[in-house]
């Protein structure tokens, strides 16, 4: 195996054991009030609300220290929208949905935490498609970040003025009719950041609404790129540029070129993600993990 796979091969390994971490802790107490009525789960445990979400949360080590401030009075609901915003780097959606959905129930005028459950419990890259018990939540949850941005900044309201072109009300999202609202949010997202170039956060989230009009799709098996796919690749070479380490936009920077004639490009992000001599997700402080079956198996589809 050449220094390139094992290289590339690991920082996947990284994210997908990341990705893979569980959770259990602190549930809401009877003196706490809950965003909404509680209900029994779904099928196969799925949470219906957003008090269901944060179920469960607790804070992790090892995630590295990746910090966007945003309009709360509440450290705890802080510390908890920076680990969201962590995990939906990592790709773990669902643990970065109970992050934010944890940080709403600690601050409850809180509009990003509630924009945070809004995006992660939505379409993403992973599973292109939304659910009935997802929809509700992300309308819910997108109805609270609304009613609640008038108290924050204007990159904070523009994600979230963004973010409602994704959703046209609690309906499920799949093949038939995600389409549209993909195009619709990343156009958004697209004015978003021209309007906040300098906000590298914006820059990454905007490549990601991109990646996932055409998810797993980005490059041909010819090796032709997809429409708006060299667009994707620019976007992301533009903050690595100028922010290194930005964790997104060096994961999702190795997404938007796997499939690419030369996926060695991605051999700098990969190493800046996992160290050739340790591989926590960002930081580098944590032994090794071995690679999950899962993890295995899509690296050497990946790679071969």
């Amino acid at each position: 195996m050449s220094r390139v796979q094992r290289v590339f091969g690991s920082a996947l390994v990284a994210a997908f054991c990341l990705a893979g971490v569980g959770s259990n802790g602190d549930a809401p107490t009877a003196d706490k009030p809950l965003l909404c009525a509680t209900q029994p789960h779904g099928a196969g445990g799925l949470p219906l609300t957003l008090a269901q979400w944060s179920e469960g949360a607790r804070m992790f080590d090892g995630l590295g220290d990746f910090h966007r401030p945003v309009s709360t009075n509440s450290p705890a609901a802080q510390a908890y929208f920076d680990q969201g915003m962590r995990f939906l780097w990592a790709f773990n959606h669902d643990e970065a949905t109970r992050s934010f959905a944890k940080a709403a129930e600690l601050d409850l005028q809180c509009a990003m935490c509630y924009w945070g459950v809004a995006l992660t419990v939505g379409p993403n890259y992973n599973l292109p498609m939304m659910a009935e018990p997802r929809a509700a939540v992300a309308w819910e949850a997108l109805q609270q970040a609304a009613q609640h941005a008038g108290r924050t900044t204007p990159v904070e309201q523009a994600l979230i003025v963004a973010l409602a072109q994704r959703y046209q009300g609690p309906q499920p999202l799949g093949p038939s009719n995600e389409g549209p609202v993909l195009i619709a949010y990343a156009q958004a997202m697209k004015t978003v950041a021209e309007r906040f170039p300098a906000d590298f956060d914006v820059q990454t989230l905007t490549a990601e609404a991109m990646m996932n009009i055409h998810a797993w799709k980005l490059w041909t098996l010819d090796g032709a790129p997809a429409p708006g796919t060299d667009a994707i690749v620019a976007l992301l070479e533009s903050v690595l540029a100028k922010d290194p380490r930005h964790p997104g936009a060096n994961h999702y920077y190795i997404h938007a070129v796997e499939a690419s004639p030369d996926p060695a490009k991605a051999v700098p992000a990969a190493e800046r993600l996992c160290p050739p001599t340790s591989c926590s997700a960002w930081d580098g402080t944590k032994t090794r993990p071995k690679p999950t079956a899962r993890a295995s198996r899509r690296i050497s589809l990946i790679l071969r």
